[in-house]
C-alpha cells in the first residue's frame, strides 16, 4: 500500500536508507512526515521516497526499496512508488520531475528510465517531463 508517511515511519525510512549505503547518521529523523512516501507489504514498510514538491520542478529522492525482495517484486514497488509521485506532482501542476538515485542503485535507475527519464549531467539525476 502506497501512503504518505508519518511520524511513526521515521525508523523504517531510516532503516531502508541505511542500507542503500546512504548515510544517515547524525540527522533528526524524528520529522519525516508528510516529506516523504512509503510502500507497505503485509505490514512491513519495504519501499520510500523522499517528495520534494517545486515548480516548475518537483523531485524524488532517495527511491529505495528493500534489498531482500525478489527482483520482479522490487520492480513492482519501485513503478507503484514512482507512478504514484508523478500524481501527487500532477495534482499540484507541477509537469517536470527529477529523480536522485543512489549510484550503486541500479534497478531503480532502470525503473526510472523506463518512465521516460533520461540522465542528467552525473548519471544519477535524472529528469522527465511528466
Amino acid at each position: 500500500m502506497f501512503r504518505i508517511a508519518d511520524p511513526t515511519d521515521s525508523s523504517a525510512i531510516k532503516g531502508l536508507l541505511a542500507k542503500q549505503c546512504v548515510s544517515v547518521d547524525g540527522m533528526d529523523w524524528e520529522h519525516t512526515a508528510p516529506f516523504w512516501v512509503v510502500f507497505d507489504k503485509q505490514g512491513e514498510t519495504v519501499g520510500c521516497a523522499q517528495i520534494l514538491m517545486a515548480k516548475p520542478m518537483g523531485r524524488v529522492d532517495f527511491l529505495c526499496v528493500k534489498e531482500e525482495m525478489s527482483g520482479s517484486a522490487r520492480s513492482r514497488v519501485v513503478k507503484r512508488i514512482s507512478d504514484e509521485a508523478v500524481k501527487l506532482f500532477r495534482n499540484k501542476g507541477v509537469h517536470n520531475v527529477s529523480w536522485f538515485v543512489p549510484h550503486n542503485n541500479r534497478a531503480v535507475k532502470k525503473a526510472v528510465k523506463r518512465r521516460g527519464a533520461s540522465a542528467f549531467s552525473s548519471g544519477s539525476v535524472y529528469v522527465s517531463k511528466i
